[in-house]
């Protein structure tokens, strides 16, 4: 609710909209359905925004695009660049602000799918709004939030049965060098050893933790729901360096897991992953050790990033 009110807590740098989309090109190929075709063009475009929320703008995009598509063979295409904006131009019935002209990078998501009719376009930034082929819940209402935090618009435009065209405008930045952007990112994280367990009930992160992981030298058990991966940890515990824990999923939650847990190894580290923002975590998690937090959805680099520092160099199996 933070996030569509445009009231979240933002960490603002220097982020380029056509590296973010570049760096979760694979994670997006997992989400989108099979029969999609996805292509991308790509322009440098710089804002300065909070990454993760930009993240979750693209992600929330064109998993609603993949639905568009009703299982059909289709195209969805993403668009990077920069263009000058005429005030009138920025106008949006979705954000009521007046933005001035300007310099402004955008991020576009065109879908070939069943389009919208206009009064379905009217209400699909309500919170809780659903309909079979579009909208998922607070996902586009999160989308509106987080470009109104972003001091940015949303452009829509839809046929029914010709698919729909989403576009995002933010305010530019200035050029800015490489070694500026994203502080930290340059950086690659070190090889890797020992087992994960990513414990998550979403395929597609299962997968994607895995890959990644395994090419950052990482061994990896996976497990589909808390229960299970309770008993997978409880099997191998004396191997397993560090722990992905999802927070919602069925049957038993990350606030439960952790603590069972925590009964069966105090010292073994624990990563939240979430779609919520890491004050939600903390608070949900009060009094209970996390050793770090990913939010959703997340690029590569962060993830190696995370379970390399919770895991020190040379870490033996744990004798318990």
């Amino acid at each position: 609710m933070l996030a569509y009110s445009g009231k979240g807590k933002f960490v603002v740098q220097p982020v380029r909209l056509d590296r973010l989309v570049q760096e979760m090109a694979k994670l997006l190929n997992t989400v989108v359905s099979r029969k999609a075709i996805m292509e991308l063009d790509l322009k440098p475009a710089t804002v300065e925004g909070d990454a993760t929320q930009l993240r979750q703008v693209v992600m929330n995009l064109i998993t609603n695009a993949s639905d568009a598509l009703e299982s059909n063979v289709g195209k969805i295409c993403v668009r990077t660049g920069v263009q000058e904006t005429a005030a009138a131009d920025l106008r949006s019935p979705f954000l009521p602000e007046e933005l001035p002209p300007g310099s402004y990078a955008f991020v576009e998501i065109e879908d070939t799918g069943c389009g919208m009719s206009e009064e379905t376009m009217r209400k699909i930034f309500d919170p809780f709004f659903s309909t079979k082929f579009t909208g998922r819940g607070l996902g586009l209402a999160a989308v509106l939030g987080i470009v109104r935090g972003h001091r940015g618009t949303i452009k829509v435009a839809s046929t029914p049965g010709q698919g729909t065209r989403f576009q995002v405008l933010l305010p530019g930045a200035a050029a800015i060098t490489t070694d500026r952007l994203a502080p930290g990112r340059q950086m690659q994280p070190r090889h890797g050893s020992g087992t994960v367990l990513v414990v998550d009930d979403e395929p597609s992160v299962r997968e994607f933790a895995q890959r990644v992981l395994e090419s950052g030298g990482f061994t990896v058990h996976w497990a589909e729901d808390g229960e299970h991966g309770l008993r997978v940890f409880a099997q191998h515990r004396h191997g397993i360096v560090a722990v992905l824990l999802d927070l919602t999923m069925p049957r038993m939650d990350g606030v439960e897991v952790l603590r069972q847990l925590r009964a069966l190894s105090p010292d073994v580290p624990v990563a939240v992953m979430s779609g919520y923002s890491e004050m939600d975590i903390a608070r949900r998690f009060e009094g209970m050790r996390v050793d770090g937090f990913l939010q959703k959805p997340f690029v590569s680099q962060d993830l190696l990033t995370l379970v390399s520092r919770m895991v020190p160099p040379n870490t033996a199996p744990r004798s318990l």
